[in-house]
């Protein structure tokens, strides 16, 4: 991806397939246990806020996925 991601869905399309459906999972389970999370860039990663507070975030990284 070049530049900074502007939001979790630009984030997730500057990545490999199989990346992308592995964090997309992430990304709906989160949702699943915490309906009230915000989705939100930080740190240049996709993450979560709950209440104001960051709750998670994960990224893909060359050889991994992290969360």
């Amino acid at each position: 991806m070049a530049g900074k991601p502007k939001s979790m869905d630009h984030y997730l399309e500057g990545l490999s397939d199989d990346k992308r459906a592995a964090l997309e999972k992430l990304r709906k389970d989160i949702r699943a246990v915490a309906p009230g999370a915000v989705e939100c860039i930080a740190w240049q990663m996709p993450c979560f806020r709950l209440d104001g507070k960051l709750l998670v975030a994960f990224g893909a990284a060359k050889a991994q996925c992290s969360l």
